[in-house]
């Protein structure tokens, strides 16, 4: 009977803790910490003269209200503990303290308001000012407080993501040798020119193609992209895990054999940083709808390589398109730098990957505010 006792005892005892954990868990729910995105923080810069959004996570339901630079105002989290609100357009300034407030409060310092340009591509932009030409001269003089930038860590992702890790820094000798050194060279220019603040988002990844970096509904929207992009990755990611675990049997039955014979190749990981949409889930749509003047974009020579020049005319027009759907402005400004001659030059006329993308990027040129940068001559050849 002592025994049968103790047992209802801890019984009741665990159903009114898990009962008492439960209800604590509804309360805290109820009132979640309101949070960012990594790009909202301290030394951010925010476009001048647009609409301003700033989004995060709360619990659903919750009000959330930002104040700076004089305005205040409110947005609800949804369903799905999503809010949104949007500042009305400002003139440049700063610095300014942007306060959220909701079940916490936030406090964001030394924001500026003025030209917020989102720079990517492959390695020509991920490029760093210390590896840049006359590097030390070019940074000793970088001591610029009006120049920052947010250097983004894209992540291959199979779906779009809502945040993507990264820091604001603002130019100094100690923080401009790991900036993007095409993006610092462009805002200094512009510094200098337009006197204002100058913002540069740089979401940039080495040795990728048009296509990791371009939405999956892009892709899937051109029977072309589709067919020859889309579809073998879709079954790369399909037979994946078969095909893994027929490598590792393969690979247990060599290693036993004493690892002679030829070794077993495996598959082709599905998260590969080629892979279709990879980085535009995990490092454009994370950036979406962030308020910017325009892009600059350097990139083609791995769609070269990859023997898909001519396709690149379709591609990368697509992904132009798709970037300007993604900010809602089909007058967005894209700009990008022609495909340089790094290449040893060829005395005879043969057939080139690089030629065709050229040309694909001059034929892009017949959408609306796109400019190209000519590189055939800037090349450091072999």
């Amino acid at each position: 009977m002592i025994t049968h006792s103790r047992s209802a005892g801890t019984l009741f005892s665990s159903r009114f803790f898990a009962a008492l954990i439960l209800s604590i868990g509804s309360v805290l729910s109820a009132h979640a910490n309101v949070t960012l995105s990594h790009i909202f923080s301290d030394h951010m810069v925010l476009q001048r003269s647009k609409a301003v959004p700033i989004w995060g996570k709360a619990a659903s339901g919750e009000q959330v209200t930002v104040s700076f630079n004089g305005q205040s105002v409110n947005a609800t989290a949804d369903s799905s503990g999503v809010w949104k609100a949007s500042l009305a357009p400002m003139p440049a300034g700063g610095p300014y303290v942007m306060d959220i407030k909701g079940a916490n409060s936030l406090s964001i310092q030394d924001v500026y308001v003025g030209e917020v340009w989102l720079a990517s591509g492959q390695s020509n932009m991920h490029h760093i000012v210390s590896t840049a030409l006359n590097a030390d001269k070019e940074i000793a003089s970088s001591n610029i407080p009006l120049i920052r930038m947010f250097t983004a860590n894209p992540q291959v992702q199979k779906t779009p993501q809502d945040d993507v890790p990264g820091a604001w820094q603002v130019a100094s000798p100690q923080t401009t040798p790991n900036f993007s050194a095409v993006g610092f060279f462009f805002a200094r220019e512009l510094n200098q020119k337009l006197n204002v603040p100058v913002g540069i988002v740089n979401a940039s990844f080495d040795w990728t193609p048009g296509e990791s970096w371009t939405s999956r509904e892009a892709l899937s929207s051109v029977p072309e992209l589709k067919q020859d992009i889309l579809d073998k990755w879709d079954d790369i990611d399909s037979t994946y895990p078969a095909k893994k675990a027929k490598y590792d049997a393969d690979m247990k039955a060599w290693q036993a054999a004493g690892s002679k014979g030829t070794q077993p190749m495996g598959p082709r990981d599905p998260m590969f940083f080629h892979r279709a949409a990879g980085l535009w889930n995990g490092g454009i749509a994370p950036l979406v709808p962030y308020s910017i003047r325009g892009i600059i974009w350097w990139q083609g020579e791995t769609n070269a390589d990859s023997q898909r020049g001519y396709q690149y005319r379709t591609l990368f027009q697509a992904l132009i398109t798709d970037w300007r759907k993604n900010w809602n402005d089909q007058s967005l400004p894209f700009y990008w730098v022609q495909l340089s001659s790094v290449l040893p030059a060829d005395p005879q006329p043969v057939e080139s990957e690089w030629a065709e993308v050229r040309e694909a990027q001059a034929m892009a040129l017949a959408l609306p505010a796109t400019g190209m940068a000519v590189g055939i001559d800037l090349g450091d050849p072999p």
